[in-house]
């Protein structure tokens, strides 16, 4: 990487500081996460420690994503977890009321009413 220039960073050497590519520093520049200037050859040149804020934003946005995706991951686990121990409770629960007649059944409907 060539010496920092006061004006600032070239695409290149800013993609290789923080480690990601030309075209993600591209797409940061045109959703206006990043802001540049033009050099008198019309190169676009990155102010250093700004680049170093976007570029800590958007590692902990992705992590925080990966987080947040393990918690729902593990939460809709437990959620089918509880929900096959409801269904068995109520296989259990039908298979344990049969009853003997339609009387019997119209009373234990009036019961629970």
């Amino acid at each position: 990487m060539s010496p920092i220039t006061a004006e600032g960073l070239s695409l290149q050497e800013a993609a290789t500081l923080v480690g990601r590519t030309t075209k993600t520093l591209y797409r940061w520049m045109d959703k206006g996460l990043l802001s540049y200037l033009l050099s008198e050859a019309g190169r676009r040149l990155i102010d250093q420690s700004e680049l170093l804020k976007v570029a800590t934003r958007s590692t902990g946005a992705r992590a925080r994503s990966r987080d947040n995706n393990a918690i729902i991951i593990k939460m809709l686990i437990d959620l089918e977890g509880r929900l096959e121990r409801q269904e068995a409770l109520m296989i259990g629960l039908v298979e344990l009321y049969q009853p003997g007649s339609i009387d019997a059944l119209n009373r234990k409907r009036q019961l629970l009413r």
